[in-house]
């Protein structure tokens, strides 16, 4: 991955914005990936056909998103974004609680390998407690690098 780690800088943001709904808010924290070049628009059609036929297969957590597909055509490198929302934005759904959504991390990746590395790299993340407490104080687009410090110190999970 670019920048030797997980999330680089580029993909983080912190979003003052206040979305009408979910789907809202996963294009414009999608839009840094199209915008520089790592996935197509396609992506975002795939994972919005995906959810329609099968729910919100993506909700990681209370708070948290984890938009991804299978790799395929509408992927063209690998990365990982992250967007933080000053104002968290509700997912109803029928076959779902109600969740107040304030972290979308988005995986991208071309291969299978590649998918499961980086959700591993991930799932260590979420085991640790200084960084939910790190990403649960963010409140500026400034206050990300704090984000990419952490996970550069991190062995194993920023190689």
């Amino acid at each position: 991955m670019e920048n030797n780690s997980i999330i680089n800088l580029e993909l983080m943001r912190y979003s003052n914005k206040k979305y009408k709904d979910i789907w809202d808010a996963i294009r414009d924290s999608s839009s840094v990936l199209i915008k520089n070049n790592y996935i197509t628009n396609k992506w975002l059609e795939k994972l919005k056909s995906l959810t329609d036929n099968y729910g919100y297969y993506f909700i990681l957590t209370d708070d948290m998103v984890f938009p991804h597909i299978s790799p395929g055509s509408e992927t063209i490198k690998d990365c990982v974004a992250f967007s933080i929302l000053k104002y968290p934005v509700n997912i109803d759904h029928k076959n779902h609680k109600t969740r107040k959504i304030k972290f979308i991390l988005t995986l991208v990746s071309i291969t299978g390998d590649g998918h499961m590395d980086i959700l591993q790299k991930i799932i260590q993340l979420w085991n640790d407690h200084l960084w939910l407490n790190l990403i649960g104080n963010i409140n500026s687009q400034k206050e990300m690098i704090k984000i990419e410090r952490y996970l550069n110190k991190l062995k194993g999970i920023g190689e």
